[in-house]
């Protein structure tokens, strides 16, 4: 798989991500929002893991970078009166961390699964009726009118007017004989094409 380039929206994500983490460790230096502080890291996870565009990669770097500066703002914090319950915050601020970069991870197989199940119709191979995601199986002017919004409107191509309607078409429009029958589609030409 070869490196892709970050568009330039993409990147600035990241960078606001990454710029708000630094945010995060600011507050964390100063000691006065307690130890806590580290569990909104879980921010930028989100801004990252829920955007546009998102990718596997980046989300892990940004948990990363959040992992490593709530351990960092531990070391380098003020001392406190209750050492365990800054042990305690701390890796509860990881937990929530990694919980949140999970999700986004999970969100991301979960949209891929059902895009790739979104590249095959399941058709009637007599009367093709498409089956829907309940297993219903719809005419393709129905289905389509749920699925996309879509109003129909009919017609008759040449083809079918030449074989529905072989003595209207001889009478009307000077045809000799009927059209031929084609082993495969191909586009309509001559006076009736549309």
């Amino acid at each position: 798989m070869t490196a892709q380039k970050w568009p330039h929206a993409d990147a600035r994500k990241f960078l606001q991500a990454a710029t708000f983490a630094g945010l995060v460790f600011g507050l964390d230096l100063l000691g006065k929002f307690g130890n806590a502080v580290g569990a909104l890291y879980v921010a930028p996870i989100l801004l990252v893991g829920l955007g546009a565009a998102r990718q596997k990669s980046r989300i892990v770097a940004i948990a990363g970078i959040g992992s490593a500066l709530t351990v960092a703002g531990f070391a380098v914090s003020p001392e406190t009166s209750v050492a365990g319950v800054a042990v305690v915050n701390r890796v509860l601020a990881l937990l929530a961390i990694w919980l949140a970069a999970s999700l986004c991870v999970l969100s991301l197989r979960v949209e891929d699964y059902l895009e790739a199940e979104r590249e095959f119709l399941p058709i009637c191979a007599s009367c093709k009726k498409i089956r829907d995601e309940e297993g219903q199986w719809n005419h393709p002017e129905s289905y389509f009118s749920e699925q996309f919004a879509v109003t129909f409107t009919h017609g008759i191509c040449p083809e079918c007017v030449r074989n529905l309607y072989p003595a209207v078409v001889k009478k009307y429009l000077h045809y000799s004989k009927p059209a031929p029958q084609p082993s495969a589609p191909n586009p309509a030409s001559g006076p009736l094409a549309g």
